[in-house]
């Protein structure tokens, strides 16, 4: 705060979806007005947080007082703490992060996020856009931004910043022909709202930002969205993993089955796009523009956890009544995050997608044997065998620890350990102690993986089954 300030400088913590939450101000005085402080401390109790808790989300709020940077470390400890017993110690849990106060904006820029919409009343949802300020820049006090559209069968809803926060984008949210956006609506200095046009001829429509209020009405802005015909298949519509995809594979993997309503896939935490293929029944060879309706459960397709957006889903004219199509989505899914889309037809397709951490284990991934899990031998010669380990998207595994042992004819007496190379593989020689051809003719190569079942192979020894060898020349 600064020396001779008249303005107060305020701080304050809120936990969020936390109704038993605390908030303690410096002096250790229970204060709710965000009255001066440098220091804040929240402590939870009741159902909402419990010894089993292992993460909560916090609101650090703050007025500043002049100009220029502010810097903050938020910890965490354990303990009835309160501000005259509890500071951060060196170990405590913590992360630091500053904030840069911002000057009036002088530019507003619009443009869309997600793909066009079809046409009609099935429109419920909309499109999604965001309206970006001048880098460094915020709306002031009764400064604000004006949104209105050329189209009288258009409407807009914007979209509450702390909405966006809370994970709960789509609470309270009203559509209208006309919008206004204030520093409620920005985060980092971008606001989102959703565009609906219900007209039943493809459209254009001219979306236009003005500054309003005390913002100069020469902040200005615009961008344009068009409507796609709608064209719905008259039958079902199926999801598959694509044409030419092979799964598991590509970070993916892949539907459990092709050509069906319903696609739960997994991909993985390194995958940055998600391709998947669809077939449309239609009345005649033709083609068809379907709706899909978007759910971005943990935001990472639009920056916006729980979000809802609709697109198209479209399918080339087809040989007879079937058309073939595909949909893609842009997006890095941590393990547990996922999103959904449903393509709207005469009977729907649903896909779920989900992020995993990649792993050979348990019933995860594979091992196989190469070149082939059955190996003929003579008797007192050395063979090589290989296993080739895989995670579940079919990816190669470097560095995996296993292991390899012989049962049988020269069985071994304690297992020897492996790791596999660069391209996922690891090799074991066995050579043949055996002194007759027709005695203990078997010998067990086990590979023992993190894998619940394991890889062996099989060699058979005999005598030389080459009887003759005949070299002819090419003609």
């Amino acid at each position: 705060i600064a020396n001779g300030s008249t303005i107060a400088g305020k701080l304050d913590l809120a936990e969020i979806a936390n109704t038993t939450a605390v908030v303690q101000l410096s002096g250790n005085v229970q204060k709710t007005d965000l009255t001066a402080s440098v220091s804040a401390l929240a402590t939870t109790s009741g159902t909402d947080r419990t010894s089993a808790t292992t993460s909560g989300d916090l609101y650090v709020s703050f007025q500043p007082d002049v100009a220029g940077s502010y810097s903050f470390l938020v910890s965490a400890e354990a303990g009835s703490q309160t501000l005259n017993t509890q500071s951060y110690a060196a170990g405590d849990a913590n992360t630091t992060f500053t904030v840069s106060t911002a000057v009036a904006p002088t530019t507003v820029t619009l443009a869309t996020v997600t793909g066009a919409t079809v046409t009609g009343s099935t429109n419920t949802v909309g499109r999604l856009m965001k309206a970006t300020l001048t880098a460094g820049s915020a709306l002031g006090t009764n400064q604000t931004i004006a949104l209105s559209t050329n189209n009288t069968s258009a409407t807009i809803a914007p979209i509450t910043a702390a909405n966006i926060v809370a994970g709960t984008p789509q609470s309270g949210i009203a559509y209208a022909a006309t919008a206004t956006l204030d520093s409620s609506h920005f985060v980092n200095g971008v606001a989102y709202f959703k565009l609906r046009d219900t007209t039943a001829t493809a459209t254009t429509t001219v979306v236009t930002a003005t500054g309003s209020g005390l913002l100069s009405s020469a902040v200005t802005s615009t961008v344009s969205s068009t409507t796609t015909l709608l064209a719905a298949s008259s039958g079902a519509v199926t999801i598959n993993n694509g044409v030419s995809a092979v799964r598991p594979g590509s970070g993916h993997v892949g539907c459990a089955a092709n050509a069906t309503a319903t696609c739960s896939d997994t991909a993985a935490t390194t995958a940055t796009s998600h391709t998947y293929g669809i077939s449309a029944t239609t009345a005649s060879a033709t083609a068809s523009v379907n709706r899909m309706l978007v759910t971005d459960t943990s935001g990472a397709l639009t920056g916006i956890k729980g979000l809802t957006y609709e697109t198209t889903a479209s399918t080339a004219a087809g040989t007879s009544t079937t058309g073939l199509g595909t949909v893609s989505f842009t997006g890095t899914l941590a393990a547990g995050d996922s999103f959904t889309a449903q393509i709207q037809g005469g009977a729907n397709a649903d896909l779920t997608v989900t992020g995993a951490t990649a792993t050979v284990t348990g019933t995860t991934g594979s091992a196989t044997a190469e070149p082939a899990s059955t190996i003929y031998a003579t008797h007192g010669s050395s063979v090589v065998a290989t296993v080739l380990v895989k995670d579940q998207f079919g990816a190669a595994v470097a560095n995996s620890a296993l292991t390899a042992s012989v049962t049988g004819r020269n069985a071994t007496t304690a297992s020897v350990a492996l790791a596999t190379d660069a391209t996922g593989r690891a090799s074991f020689t066995l050579a043949d102690a055996g002194t007759a051809a027709t005695v203990l003719t078997q010998s067990v190569i086990v590979f023992d993986t993190a894998l619940t079942a394991n890889t062996s192979v099989t060699v058979n020894y005999g005598v030389d089954r080459v009887a003759k060898v005949a070299l002819s020349t090419p003609t």
